[in-house]
Parts: structure tokens; sequence; C-alpha cells
């Protein structure tokens, strides 16, 4: 049995994420199956199971890298400013709303 390419198996993890996400936002964490998740990634039950422990593993996953691309928007959104009080107005700007900063 010829052995699976890195590139391969990271393709087959993020089809998981991907296919995670997809079926906790439809239909919820609790009424997501892993045969759904397997279902929407093309893959079999079994397969899921060689990447992740259980659901839970799946959907800290799922946020964890949910989370660390909103941090790196805002890190490059605020970083491009020059000194330290235009990079705290730039966050300012993208973490508080109009209408709080208004008030």
């Amino acid at each position: 049995m010829p052995a699976i390419s890195p590139q391969r198996m990271q393709d087959r993890y993020d089809a998981i994420l991907d296919a995670a996400k997809t079926g906790f936002a439809d239909k919820g964490f609790e009424d997501t199956s892993i045969a759904d998740i397997a279902r929407i990634a093309r893959i079999s039950d079994g397969l899921v199971y060689r990447y992740f422990r259980n659901k839970r593993e799946l959907l800290y996953e799922v946020l964890r890298k949910f989370y660390e691309r909103i941090l790196l928007d805002l890190e490059t959104q605020v970083f491009r400013q020059d000194g330290f009080v235009a990079r705290l107005e730039a966050l300012l700007r993208l973490c508080v709303p109009k209408t709080q900063a208004l008030a």
C-alpha cells in the first residue's frame, strides 16, 4: 500500500475541517454527527477519526482557525499604522461598534 503524501494528508484535514464548519453552521454542534461531516467531506466516517479524536476536538479546531484568522486580520490592519496612538485608534475603530464609539 503506497504511503499518502503530506499534501494529500493536509488536503483531507482541511476538507474535514471545512465539512465540520459547514455542518456546525447548518445544523449546530449537537445535531451534526461525524457521519454528516464525513458525508460532506466525501470520505468515510472512520477516516475522520484518523485525523480527530472526536467531534469536540473538531469543534475546537474549527474555532481555533476562525479566531486565528480574525486575529491575523486585526493585527494586519492595526500594524499598518505608525505609532502607538494611530494603532490604538485603528484597533478601536475595528473593535468598538460605531454606536458605542459615539456614546
